[in-house]
């Protein structure tokens, strides 16, 4: 687990709750806010641990997805050209092969299948 930023996110949390408390009124809620400061400096701490991970991959996953739809829109669309040469014409799908065999590839490697 990568807990990067865990603590500027655990003492953000935790300013924020006491900020609150600093708005209060003098009273019971202003006390119960002020002992759920450290508390809640640990929870967001966790959480932040337990959800940056996922949080990254689907962001590499998406920019990854994205930029291979985008590949391959542009080389779809240069195949549709009429003008384009037999020689540039099979470069291009070669091109294309070797992205699609580079996203299946990327693909599997994010697969994680047990075999027992």
């Amino acid at each position: 687990m990568n807990a990067w930023g865990a603590g500027t996110a655990s003492i953000g949390g935790g300013m924020l709750v006491a900020g609150v408390a600093l708005l209060l009124p003098e009273g019971l809620a202003k006390n119960l806010v002020i002992l759920l400061a450290p508390p809640t400096t640990l929870a967001v701490r966790q959480l932040w641990i337990w959800a940056h991970g996922p949080i990254v991959d689907y962001a590499r996953n998406w920019t990854v997805e994205s930029r291979y739809q985008a590949a391959v829109k542009s080389i779809d669309e240069a195949l549709k050209n009429e003008a384009l040469g037999p020689a540039r014409r099979a470069e291009s799908q070669n091109e294309r092969v070797e992205l699609d065999v580079e996203m299946v590839a990327y693909r599997r490697s994010r697969t994680t299948f047990k075999t027992d």
